[in-house]
C-alpha cells in the first residue's frame, strides 16, 4: 500500500514540476522581397517575437543558396526578448546571378524550440531602363531666348534593350538642336545622354514632353512647362509703364525736353494672385541604397558617427516616403506665372519604442537646387553642405506615429527629378526600450475617468502545484488513519 501511495505522490510531484517548467516560445517572420536585377541588393529583415515567457540569448542565422551573398554576419545576436515583445535584425543580400531563390532564417534562444522562416527572392537578368533629367529647361523665357534640355538614359539591368523616344513641344518653341525622335540599343550597365536646345518664338506657356518606350520595362514620361512672353509684349519693353513726350511749344526751349511718365495708380497695381495645384501631393519612389553607397552618402553629408549597417536597420524601423506637390501661381494683374514645388519627407516609427534625436538628411541634386540658399522651409534645418546637403532634426517620434519635414524650391519639378534623388537617410542614435511617454496633457495614474487596475491573475502553474500539494496531504492523512 505504501508503495502505491509513494508512486502516486511521485507522479503528482513530477506533473507539478513540469507545470513550473518554462512554457515560453519564439516565432520568426520575414519581410516580402521585391524583384531585383543582377548586381542589386535586397534587405532581408527577420522579426523575432517571444510568447509565454521571455527568451534569453536569442539570435538569428540566415542561410543563403548559391547565387546570393551578403557582407553582413550570417548570425546576429539579439539577446533577451521580453514576453510579448519583438526584435528585428537585417541583412543586405546581393543577387549575383539570375534565378528564383529561397532564403531561410533560423531563430533560436535558450530552452525554447528553434523556429525557421523562408522568403523568396527573384533576381532578374532583364534590362531596366531609366530616364533621368540632367539639365532641366528654363522655367521662363523672353522672346528669342534659348534654353537647353538633357536627359540621361541608363540600363541598370542585366541584359540589353531597345529604347525609343518621341519629344513633343509647344508651337511657340523652335527646336535649334537635337532630334524629336530616335531609337537606339542600350547594353546592360550602359548609359547615353540626349540633348536638345530650344528658342522662344511665340507667346504664352510652352510645354515640352519626352515620352520613352523600352522593350524591357515602362519608362515614365518627363514633362516641363516654360513660361513664355504674354501676348502683345515686345522684348525690351515693360508693358506696365508708358512714357510720352509732349509737343514743343513757343518760348524759351528747355535744355532737356519735358517728359511725362504715366504710371498706373496704386489700385491697378494691387498685387493679387491665383494659386493652382497642378500636381497634388504625389509619392515618389525611393530605391534602397546598398551599404557601400550608404556609407559614401553619409560621408558626403559629413556624418561619420554612424555606420551603414545602422542606417540599414533604422530604415526598417523608421521607413521613409518622399512626395511632391507643385503649385502654379498666376499674378492676376500682370499675368506673370511662377511655380512652387514642395518636397515632403515623412518618417514613420513602425517599431515598438519611441525614436529620439532623429536626424533626416537630404542630399539634393543640382537639378533641383544649385545651392542651399534656394531652399525654403518653415522648419529650421542645418546646412551640412551648400552643395546642398540639409539636415532636419526631430526630437522624438513615438511608436506608430509619423513626422514630416517639408522644403520648397521656386521652380517646377516633376516626379522624375524627385525619384532620382538619393534616398533620405534617417539617423536615430537612441531607441527607447520603454513604452513611449504620453503626450503633454495626457492623463496618467489613477485620475478621474481612468479604469482601475485589473486584479492579479495567478498563473496556471501555481494552481496545478496547489492541487498537487492538497492531493498529497489528503492521501497521507487518509492512509495514516487506516
Amino acid at each position: 500500500m505504501k508503495a502505491w501511495f509513494f508512486g502516486i505522490a511521485f507522479a503528482l510531484v513530477f506533473l507539478a514540476g513540469n507545470a513550473f517548467a518554462a512554457t515560453g516560445s519564439i516565432s520568426v517572420s520575414l519581410n516580402s522581397l521585391n524583384t531585383i536585377a543582377v548586381g542589386e541588393s535586397a534587405t532581408v529583415t527577420a522579426t523575432v517575437t517571444a510568447s509565454g515567457d521571455s527568451a534569453s540569448n536569442a539570435q538569428v542565422t540566415i542561410s543563403l543558396p548559391s547565387g546570393l551573398t551578403t557582407s553582413d554576419s550570417t548570425t546576429q545576436s539579439i539577446g533577451t526578448i521580453n514576453n510579448g515583445a519583438s526584435s528585428t535584425k537585417s541583412w543586405s543580400v546581393f543577387g549575383n546571378s539570375e534565378g528564383t531563390y529561397t532564403i531561410t532564417v533560423t531563430a533560436s534562444a535558450t530552452s525554447v524550440t528553434s523556429q525557421t522562416a523562408n522568403a523568396t527572392l527573384v533576381v532578374s537578368n532583364s534590362a531596366l531602363i531609366q530616364a533621368t533629367t540632367v539639365t532641366a529647361p528654363a522655367s521662363s523665357l523672353a522672346a528669342g531666348g534659348t534654353t537647353s534640355f538633357a536627359v540621361q538614359y541608363s540600363n541598370n539591368g542585366g541584359a540589353g534593350a531597345t529604347v525609343s523616344y518621341a519629344l513633343s513641344k509647344g508651337s511657340g518653341l523652335t527646336l535649334s538642336s537635337g532630334s524629336l525622335t530616335d531609337s537606339f540599343d542600350l547594353n546592360a550597365g550602359g548609359s547615353t545622354t540626349r540633348n536638345w536646345t530650344f528658342s522662344m518664338a511665340g507667346n504664352g506657356d510652352q510645354t515640352i514632353t519626352l515620352a520613352t518606350t523600352a522593350t524591357s520595362n515602362a519608362v515614365p514620361a518627363i514633362s516641363y512647362t516654360i513660361i513664355g512672353p504674354t501676348t502683345g509684349s515686345n522684348p525690351g519693353t515693360n508693358p506696365a509703364t508708358t512714357t510720352t513726350t509732349p509737343a514743343t511749344t513757343t518760348g524759351t526751349p528747355s535744355t532737356t525736353p519735358a517728359t511725362t511718365s504715366e504710371t498706373p495708380s496704386s489700385e491697378t497695381q494691387k498685387p493679387e494672385s491665383k494659386t493652382e495645384i497642378i500636381m497634388p501631393k504625389t509619392e515618389a519612389s525611393m530605391k534602397g541604397l546598398i551599404p557601400t553607397a550608404v556609407q559614401q552618402a553619409l560621408e558626403s553629408a559629413g556624418i561619420t558617427d554612424v555606420s551603414a549597417s545602422e542606417i540599414i536597420i533604422l530604415s526598417q524601423s523608421l521607413p521613409v516616403t518622399r512626395s511632391l506637390e507643385v503649385k502654379k501661381i498666376t499674378d492676376t494683374n500682370t499675368g506673370n506665372v511662377s511655380y512652387s514645388s514642395t518636397i515632403s519627407v515623412s518618417v514613420k516609427n513602425s517599431g515598438n519604442a519611441a525614436a529620439l534625436n532623429v536626424r533626416v538628411v537630404e542630399e539634393i541634386p543640382k537639378t533641383i537646387a544649385s545651392n542651399a540658399s534656394e531652399i525654403k522651409s518653415l522648419l529650421a534645418f542645418t546646412v551640412l553642405k551648400a552643395d546642398p546637403v540639409l539636415q532636419f532634426s526631430v526630437s522624438r517620434i513615438n511608436a506608430g506615429e509619423s513626422a514630416t519635414v517639408e522644403y520648397t524650391v521656386q521652380k517646377q519639378l516633376d516626379l522624375n527629378a524627385v525619384s532620382g534623388m538619393t534616398p533620405s537617410m534617417v539617423v536615430a542614435r537612441t531607441l527607447e526600450e520603454t513604452p513611449a511617454q504620453p503626450a503633454t496633457g495626457a492623463t496618467t495614474g489613477k485620475e478621474k475617468g481612468t479604469l482601475p487596475k485589473a486584479p492579479p491573475v495567478f498563473p496556471i502553474e501555481i494552481v496545478y502545484a496547489a492541487i498537487a500539494v492538497i492531493i498529497i496531504i489528503g492521501a497521507y492523512l487518509y492512509f495514516k488513519k487506516r
